[in-house]
Parts: C-alpha cells; sequence; structure tokens
C-alpha cells in the first residue's frame, strides 16, 4: 500500500515557522511586510487613477461626475420659475 504522505512528498505550504515563544521568523516577518507594502502601492496607484477618471476637469473629455455635475445645473439653470 502507498503511504499517501511519502507518495505526495512532504508539504509545508499553509505552515508558519515559528521561532522561540512563539514567534514568526524574521525572513517571514519581512515578506509580509514587503507583501502588504505592495498591496498598498498597488491599491494606492489603482484609486489614483480611479479619482483622476471621476473627477478629470480636461474641457475636452471631463470626468464622469464632473460632466454630470454640469449637466444638473445646466437643468437647474434651464428651469423657468414662472412655468407650473
Amino acid at each position: 500500500m502507498i503511504n499517501p504522505k511519502h507518495h505526495l512528498g512532504p508539504s509545508t505550504s499553509g505552515q508558519v515557522k515559528t521561532g522561540e515563544a512563539g514567534q514568526v521568523k524574521a525572513a517571514e516577518g519581512g515578506q509580509v511586510i514587503v507583501e502588504y507594502v505592495l498591496l498598498l502601492v498597488v491599491a494606492v496607484a489603482m484609486a489614483t487613477i480611479i479619482v483622476t477618471q471621476v473627477v478629470q476637469r480636461n474641457p475636452d473629455s471631463p470626468g464622469f461626475l464632473i460632466k454630470k455635475w454640469g449637466e444638473i445645473q445646466k437643468t437647474i439653470g434651464d428651469d423657468d420659475p414662472g412655468k407650473k
């Protein structure tokens, strides 16, 4: 009979190696920091792109929020208070 552990080989994925007093080893702690910083950079870059597309004030190609706000202002300005 085949031993499943021997057949699949040793697996360390998903296991956290700990040193004395249950602390995560320095190399893995550093990896967590690097991953966090990379995720933070990606999130900030995406937020910057989204915000610039939403509120872009270029007259030729305004952001959709600026364009919609201009349409709302025009609709309010075109309202005739004497009409019912």
